[in-house]
């Protein structure tokens, strides 16, 4: 599938201009160098699929507007409202635990607190009689081990494509490391080009040389 989403203008002279994205079915990795506009792109994904959206003047996105559901997660708003949700149910050891846990262990816990909202966002696309699902994650391999990571790919982003047959899903990452990415379609979010790496030294190489 073809979106088309501004340019980040700090990579154009200042200036926005509507740059095409190919996604492929299954799981995408958008790739940068932290600044170069990850975050913002899954902002408007998410942005282009609302009623509300601020991007609905890029006419070549209004074929598949209606035809799909977006969900966005960011690692970053979640431990409040994880937190919040634990405090109200009462369970405060949940929260206490947090206070001993790494930063990775605690991604990981946030995300899986979440799983009923992706399993209820593909429900409502199929009671609404939409195409499919674009699911947005946002910084997911921030501070997390290896170990994780693979749980990470093999518990839920896996999972969710091999297992939802009713709909067409989409699943769109930002990416900062080698082994989040490996095995996955990827895409540079400065251009929207395809990239594909082999091994551990072809991205090193990608972002540093």
């Amino acid at each position: 599938m073809d979106l088309y989403l501004w340019s980040n203008p700090n990579l154009n002279n200042g200036e926005s201009v509507p740059v095409k994205y190919s996604f492929n079915k299954g799981v995408t990795m958008l790739i940068g160098s932290n600044g170069d506009g990850k975050s913002s792109a899954l902002s408007q994904i998410k942005s282009l699929f609302s009623e509300s959206g601020s991007w609905e003047n890029i006419p070549e996105n209004d074929s598949i507007r209606n035809d799909y559901i977006p969900y966005l997660y960011d690692n970053v708003h979640e431990e409040k409202n994880a937190k919040s949700s634990w405090g109200f149910y009462g369970d405060y050891q949940k929260i206490a635990q947090t206070f001993e846990n790494s930063e990775g262990q605690d991604i990981f816990d946030f995300l899986y607190y979440k799983i009923g909202e992706l399993g209820m966002t593909s429900r409502k696309a199929i009671r609404n009689n939409k195409k499919g699902v674009f699911f947005l994650f946002d910084g997911l391999d921030s501070g997390l081990s290896v170990d994780m990571l693979e749980k990470v790919k093999h518990e839920i982003l896996d999972f969710i494509v091999e297992n939802e047959k009713e709909l067409d899903v989409y699943i769109i990452c930002s990416a900062n490391s080698y082994e989040f990415c490996s095995g996955y379609d990827c895409v540079d979010v400065k251009d929207g080009k395809s990239v594909s790496f082999d091994n551990y030294e072809s991205f090193f190489n990608y972002f540093c040389k």
